[in-house]
């Protein structure tokens, strides 16, 4: 039979488990009544320039997967002039271009920053031998003035030159790039997108276009200019002279859910995107 003593000691001992299960118990409670914080729901507009179309796609298929209190509606425009008047109309909050007009820089009417570096690539028909031109020799096929592709060390064939629309940021960026303000002539091919451009060129062997770097396939030629062909690393390191940025234009400069996409697609995981098709920002 168990004395007092012995009696008050186990009584003790459950006393004491019974406290340290009861505060254990209240402690679960506590955790499961604490409220998830709610993330405020953003939602915001691009309005983007068709030829920075698929990298904005793919930026933000990868920014929405880990956010969904983030909405992001993307409308293509058929080039940047499109894009930023949309933009200026107030049709989006955000913008991406491949090329912004001196006047917009110089006035300051809108924020603009840098999220790739781009670059006007030469393309010609995969069974033309000439491997690369300087600016003058392309001034001189665009204007109508080299007529033949022998002129330049190449085969009996008609030099054909392709261009984008009028409008298009490319386009304008060639004609102040290489062509020193001057129009391409009027007898270039016209074509609409930089997808249009590679096929024309790679179904004509006298054809010779330009498209984005962020566009290149196998099924046409690069042309090197005045000795540096075309890549990544030739624009990143500032060797390839007709790099160029694509820009991000907002009305003012963003803010809240806005400006977080920005810093993003700016940052470390936006660049790992951008990488795969163009260089990085500077």
């Amino acid at each position: 039979m168990k004395s007092a003593r012995q009696r008050t000691s186990v009584l003790s001992r459950l006393t004491a488990c019974q406290l340290v299960l009861l505060a254990s118990l209240l402690f679960l409670a506590a955790c499961a009544q604490t409220p998830t914080p709610t993330l405020k729901t953003v939602s915001f507009t691009l309005v983007v320039d068709v030829s920075t179309a698929p990298l904005v796609d793919e930026l933000v298929t990868a920014y929405l997967a880990d956010r969904p209190h983030v909405t992001i509606q993307v409308e293509h425009t058929a080039n940047a002039e499109r894009a930023l008047e949309a933009l200026q109309a107030g049709v989006g909050d955000l913008s991406s271009v491949l090329w912004l007009p001196e006047g917009i820089k110089a006035e300051g009417g809108l924020w603009y920053r840098p999220c790739a570096r781009d670059a006007i690539v030469m393309v010609t028909h995969p069974t033309n031998p000439v491997g690369g031109l300087t600016l003058l020799q392309l001034r001189g096929i665009f204007q109508g003035q080299t007529l033949f592709w022998n002129e330049l060390g190449g085969l009996a064939l008609d030099v054909i030159p392709v261009s984008r629309e009028d409008g298009a940021g490319l386009r304008s960026s060639f004609e102040s790039r290489v062509m020193g303000g001057r129009d391409v002539t009027p007898t270039s091919v016209v074509m609409s997108s930089n997808e249009a451009v590679v096929a024309y060129v790679s179904a004509t062997p006298g054809a010779i276009g330009y498209v984005s770097l962020g566009w290149l396939v196998p099924a046409v030629n690069l042309l090197a200019v005045e000795g540096t062909a075309p890549s990544r690393a030739a624009v990143e390191d500032g060797r390839y002279l007709l790099a160029q940025p694509v820009y991000l234009v907002a009305r003012a400069e963003p803010g809240g859910g806005l400006a977080e996409f920005v810093d993003w697609v700016r940052g470390a995981g936006g660049q790992q995107i951008v990488t795969r098709r163009y260089a990085p920002a500077p």
